[in-house]
């Protein structure tokens, strides 16, 4: 059976072989191209998805958003690339649905009302849990930490700028309402991986899955 894992064990058995590679940087390349690899392919995936449902542009702006925002939070992994993937595409196109659906409904004072409040809960939320790491990627440089939290707490803020002047300046255009909904659920989305008791659903179903 083909995988990353086996696709990026080859690739880096390759570069060892032809090019002279060092051994000890071979699981460091394997590693990282499983990464890159794993990273392409759910892109890909997603894009697909979202492009045959036709919401390709609602479920970007929810993965730009959440993805962003993850680099400097952090917060909770699958263990698995099938069961990653599976629940991104599923999370990004229901909410690009959601988004889809009220966009056209929510006039700017409710959507700006809809972005404060959310933000402002992100904050809180930011500032006692973020950056939240994993075991298998734990942060315990302190001087990271802080320079993760603040730069965490600056996300917050600007993504909630940014969302409000582009309702105040596009307000008379649905489909950019739809957009901003979508963008708010991306960021809903990775608050809410950064909550330990997310944590501890997932370690639930991951438990589950393994049996």
């Amino acid at each position: 059976m083909v995988t990353i894992g086996n696709v990026a064990s080859a690739v880096a058995f390759y570069l060892r072989d032809e090019l002279g590679v060092d051994e000890g940087d071979v699981d460091v390349i394997r590693f990282g191209l499983e990464i890159v690899l794993g990273a392409l392919l759910k892109v890909v995936a997603i894009t697909l998805v979202s492009y045959l449902l036709g919401i390709m542009p609602l479920v970007l702006a929810v993965l730009l958003t959440s993805s962003s925002f993850r680099l400097v939070s952090g917060g909770v992994h699958f263990h698995t690339f099938a069961r990653c993937t599976a629940f991104s595409i599923f999370s990004a196109v229901f909410i690009g649905y959601i988004a889809m659906m009220f966009g056209p409904r929510l006039n700017a004072t409710e959507l700006v009302l809809v972005i404060g409040c959310v933000a402002l809960v992100g904050y809180h939320i930011t500032l006692r849990w973020a950056p939240a790491d994993t075991e298998h990627k734990p942060i315990t440089n302190e001087s990271k930490k802080r320079k993760l939290k603040m730069l965490s707490r600056i996300y917050v803020f600007l993504w909630a700028a940014i969302a409000t002047v582009v309702v105040m300046l596009l307000h008379q255009t649905p489909f950019l309402h739809s957009m901003v909904i979508a963008s708010i659920g991306g960021f809903a989305l990775q608050v809410i991986s950064i909550i330990p008791f997310t944590y501890r659903c997932i370690a639930h179903i991951e438990g589950f899955s393994a049996r």
